[in-house]
C-alpha cells in the first residue's frame, strides 16, 4: 500500500479508491461513496492549466451523454471556490464541480500534475489512471469501452452474486 504526504493510505490501481469529502459549487458535501454503484471519472484540474482547460469539453460530453451507462464525472477544481464557479458556469458545464482548495484529496491520489484523471469502476475500484491532458478524447473513448465491461452485471453461475471480476 502506498502512503501519500499526510499519512493516509494514497490511491493504487486495483484497489479500493480512498474516499473523500469536498464540497461541489453549490456548497454541498460530496463523498465519493455517494456514487457507489456508478462508473465515476474523477478529474483533477485548474482554470490555469491549458490542457485541463481543453480535456473539460471532452469530460462534459462525456458526463452528459454517458449518463444512460451510470457514469459521473467529479471534476475536482483545486482553485478557490470562486473562481470554479464562475468558469464552469460561464461555460454551462454540467459535470459536478468539487473545490480541492485545502489538496486533501489530491494528496490522496497522490496527484503531482494536473490534469490528472481516474477512473472508478461500479464497486469503487481504481481501475486507471491518466495523467496529462494529451489525447483526452482518445483516452475517453477507450475508457468507454472499459466503462461498458464495467457496468456490465456479472453474476457468479447459480448464487446471482455479482462479482467485480471484469478484465481490463
Amino acid at each position: 500500500m502506498s502512503v501519500g504526504a499526510d499519512g493516509e493510505a494514497a490511491a493504487e490501481l486495483k484497489k479500493r479508491a480512498p474516499e473523500f469529502v469536498l464540497r461541489d459549487i453549490d456548497g454541498n458535501s460530496v463523498r465519493l461513496s455517494d456514487y457507489a454503484g456508478k462508473t465515476v471519472l474523477i478529474d483533477f484540474w485548474a482554470t490555469w492549466c491549458g490542457p485541463c482547460v481543453d480535456s473539460l469539453p471532452h469530460l462534459n460530453k462525456a458526463h452528459v451523454s454517458e449518463t444512460g451507462l451510470d457514469l459521473v464525472v467529479l471534476a475536482v477544481n483545486i482553485e478557490s471556490l470562486d473562481i470554479a464557479r464562475q468558469f464552469v458556469s460561464d461555460r454551462e458545464y454540467e459535470f459536478i464541480t468539487l473545490i480541492d482548495e485545502a489538496n486533501k484529496a489530491r494528496r490522496l491520489y497522490d496527484v503531482d500534475a494536473i490534469p490528472t484523471t481516474f477512473l472508478v469502476d461500479r464497486f469503487g475500484v481504481l481501475r486507471d489512471r491518466m495523467v496529462g491532458g494529451s489525447s483526452v478524447s482518445l483516452k475517453l473513448a477507450l475508457w468507454a469501452e472499459k466503462m461498458r465491461r464495467l457496468l456490465d452485471i456479472r453474476r457468479e453461475p447459480g448464487t446471482g452474486k455479482e462479482t467485480d471480476d471484469v478484465a481490463l
